[in-house]
């Protein structure tokens, strides 16, 4: 094998598996991370216990690591990582990207202004985004339901009388307050949609998400503070009596668009030896994020050796995130995460199966390379 030096940006649950996996084939690994030891426990279900096994049969180097619970699995990670012989911590901010050098970048959506600007010279300046909306969420709503939406029908002076009512606020960032200060026409088309409900016309509505936590507001990001909000709300009949369970808020956050700056590989479509993995790339949740930082490790491992690259099956939980992320067109302001259209096609035994295979393969490949270079050295 080459010795190569694989630079990984982030050392997350994506950055940490991509640093884990490249040091069981070899490579030593210099990982720039700003460690925080605050541990998020992942929300085990279902979903997430059919994601696990597969992470499992594609040897996953974190998952290894972990029980069925996946407790304190960030810090396992982390302590791994510290003893990995063959990977060089480096804690604090990294200067500038090497454009020459074998790259992962998994810096999450915490990601700082300086960094930002260096991942902007790389996807491009209108292919990178700085904010993430998190949307109002209400409790105790009348809704109409329709093919598993919901929507709350307004009338059109109260459109008006919300525009009127954002014009007193200004903000630079996509959000209401910005659309209202651009004109009616805007915002209507960007939160108060018209739609055809039971052969029915309704010009104006706004559009929920039914969760666990609540109906989620949707297209309705701002950065007003909780008692605006609130006034807001009271414009309209359906929600002045509703229960606010969360009021919207705008979070600082990095992510790049799939479908305009990478390619199924996770590779950069401006510089070969760049990649991207994690929340960077609009994957929600934490085994999400481990099942891309898996497979960029796997390609940085095949271009750095000459070998072409790899996608993950079709038919797996792992291909259905990857294939998510390609199927939104320009930027969407949700993450991919393990939702019904990702997970019901997907046959758990035949998963396993294609991923098990998967792995052998390429590990097949990694050994006859390596035997192929030891032959030419004699």
């Amino acid at each position: 094998m080459k010795s190569n030096i694989v630079n990984i940006i982030g050392g997350g649950y994506a950055g940490g598996e991509a640093a884990l996996t490249l040091s069981s084939y070899g490579v030593e690994v210099h990982l720039f991370d700003i460690y925080s030891p605050f541990e998020n426990q992942i929300a085990v279900n279902e979903n997430t216990k059919k994601l696990f096994r597969e992470l499992q049969a594609l040897g996953s180097a974190s998952c290894a690591l972990a029980d069925d619970n996946l407790v304190d699995l960030r810090l396992k990670i982390r302590e791994k990582l510290e003893k990995d012989a063959k990977i060089n911590i480096f804690n604090g901010k990294i200067g500038e990207i090497s454009l020459n050098e074998p790259t992962i970048i998994a810096t999450g959506s915490n990601t700082s202004d300086e960094f930002f600007s260096q991942i902007e010279n790389i996807v491009g300046k209108n292919r990178a985004y700085k904010w993430q909306p998190i949307f109002p969420v209400f409790g105790n709503l009348k809704l109409i339901k329709q093919n598993e939406q919901y929507f709350l029908p307004v009338k059109e002076e109260q459109v008006k009388e919300a525009q009127q009512f954002l014009k007193n606020f200004s903000c630079e960032e996509d959000c209401i307050e910005k659309w209202a200060a651009c004109g009616a026409q805007l915002l209507k088309a960007k939160a108060f949609k018209p739609a055809v409900i039971d052969g029915k016309i309704f010009p104006a509505c706004l559009k929920f998400k039914k969760t666990e936590e609540g109906f989620v507001l949707q297209n309705f990001q701002t950065k007003m503070p909780s008692e605006q909000q609130q006034k807001l709300f009271n414009i309209f009949d359906g929600l002045k009596e509703a229960q606010v369970i969360k009021f919207g808020d705008m979070q600082k956050c990095t992510f790049i668009s799939p479908a305009s700056c990478i390619n199924i590989h996770l590779q950069s479509q401006s510089y070969s030896n760049i990649f991207f993995a994690g929340r960077l790339i609009l994957v929600g949740g934490e085994l999400e994020a481990i099942a891309t930082g898996h497979l960029a490790a796997l390609n940085v491992l095949n271009m750095i050796e000459g070998r072409g690259l790899v996608k993950y099956p079709a038919g797996t939980i792992c291909g259905n995130i990857i294939a998510k992320l390609f199927s939104l067109q320009g930027f969407k302001q949700e993450q991919i995460d393990l939702n019904y259209d990702i997970i019901k096609d997907v046959n758990q035994s035949q998963a396993i199966n294609k991923l098990t295979k998967f792995k052998e393969e390429f590990n097949a490949r990694v050994s006859w390379h390596n035997h192929l270079c030891s032959q030419k050295r004699w």
